[in-house]
């Protein structure tokens, strides 16, 4: 999707259901168990980004605190989910943080994708979220939306032209990429001190997405590849197959979800996917189908928490039985030696909003409408995995408001 210039245009404002909920808002984190709302004002939208080495978890994105434009925002949430800080940029209207990351010295780095068409603008916090003051134009112009961040190095890609871009942190370019990507969420990068793992990036026709051949690999600091892994499928009744997403583990190596195209049925696609095993040096170990042998939808990210590794794909199920129209998640989980622990769905209710004691009918006093959507990155914590939801609530006029809640992922 090309960026916008006026994301105004693409805003669906409240006014009426405003009135009746703006002093709930703006009191900010109702909490209940197994779910915190954690927007402010009227339209919210954050993304997990990292976890600090506190255990502090930060996300980034946009907001509306005062009703009207909206600004970038970073939310440090502790472990808990109360707030640790809250940092809104009320200089760069109509602008949003695509990316942030812990850096070595222990500062907080983060990008923003500026309103108009310029390059991107890099800031730095302290571990309390009081900017530093430090603030740099990237080597990069704003068409390279999309951005993945580590504590050495910046990646931008521009799906126009399907290249990317390596940056370091003081905004230099370290060199350009031929790296087009499966898609914008798919594309992801693991980093550390030397080097930066990536995976979901498309090895050939770019178009072909029948054959996508996702491959992972490893670069240093420079660009240079150090390997390059490209899977086999392991389903026979499958058409190409893609390394979607990874994660670090322990000795070095990968866990990685392998992703494989069985076709369509009146336009759904289907997959067959499989759990694989790579050494730090890309190279197979293990490969593990448990529990996967069935058709499902794309797989839409890979996390490692507490020990156990969830997989998490798009439910076939479309709305839940409430005002709620909700799309459920479907997790499967694992050991970290592969084993299947079994299978779990993430579904906002009524029940949980009454929770809150936000958005039912009863509150606003007329028809209301839920549209809730879960981010693609979960958010591991100390005690579970987490999902961040936006929540679009409107009333029979189609006026609304953009929330957001964390919510628990349940565990077999």
């Amino acid at each position: 999707m090309k960026k916008t210039t006026n994301p105004k245009g693409t805003r669906i404002l409240v006014r009426a259901l405003v009135l009746c909920l703006c002093a709930a808002l703006l009191a900010g984190g109702a909490w209940a168990e197994g779910i915190t709302d954690i927007g402010e004002g009227i339209f919210t939208e954050l993304k997990y980004q990292t976890t600090l080495a506190d255990g502090r978890v930060l996300l980034a994105g946009f907001g509306d605190p005062a009703g009207g434009d909206m600004v970038p925002e970073l939310l440090c949430l502790n472990g808990d989910r109360t707030v640790s800080w809250r940092y809104t940029d009320k200089i760069h209207i109509r602008s949003r943080y695509i990316a942030a990351a812990e850096l070595a010295d222990g500062t907080i780095g983060a990008v923003i994708w500026p309103d108009r068409d310029e390059n991107m603008i890099l800031q730095f916090f302290a571990p309390d979220g009081q900017p530093t003051g430090k603030e740099l134009r990237a080597a990069v112009s704003s068409d390279a939306y999309i951005c993945r961040a580590t504590a050495s190095r910046l990646l931008f890609t521009d799906e126009e032209s399907d290249y990317s871009y390596l940056l370091d942190w003081d905004g230099n370019r370290i060199t350009q990429l031929p790296l087009p990507v499966m898609s914008a969420e798919a594309c992801g990068v693991i980093g550390d001190a030397e080097s930066l793992v990536l995976f979901g990036v498309m090895d050939g026709d770019v178009e072909n997405w029948h054959n996508p051949g996702a491959v992972i690999m490893k670069k240093n600091l420079q660009g240079k590849t150090i390997w390059e892994t490209k899977p086999e499928c392991v389903w026979d009744d499958t058409a190409g197959s893609a390394y979607l997403y990874a994660v670090r583990m322990d000795d070095g190596g990968f866990l990685a979800i392998q992703s494989e195209y069985l076709g369509s049925d009146e336009g759904v696609p289907g997959y067959r996917n499989a759990l694989v095993k790579l050494n730090a040096s890309g190279e197979t170990e293990w490969v593990c189908t448990d529990g996967l042998e069935f058709e499902r939808r794309l797989c839409k990210g890979l996390t490692r928490c507490n020990g156990k590794i969830a997989a998490q794909f798009d439910s076939y199920e479309h709305d839940a039985e409430s005002y709620i129209l909700d799309r459920p998640l479907d997790f499967l989980w694992f050991d970290e030696d592969g084993k299947c622990l079994g299978n779990t769905v993430l579904r906002l209710t009524e029940a949980d909003l009454a929770q809150l004691g936000e958005y039912t009918p009863e509150q606003v006093g007329g028809y209301v409408r839920i549209d809730a959507r879960y981010e693609e990155k979960m958010v591991p914590m100390e005690d579970g995995l987490w999902a961040l939801s936006s929540l679009l609530v409107t009333t029979g006029s189609s006026e609304g408001i953009l929330d957001q809640v964390i919510v628990k992922v349940p565990e077999p």
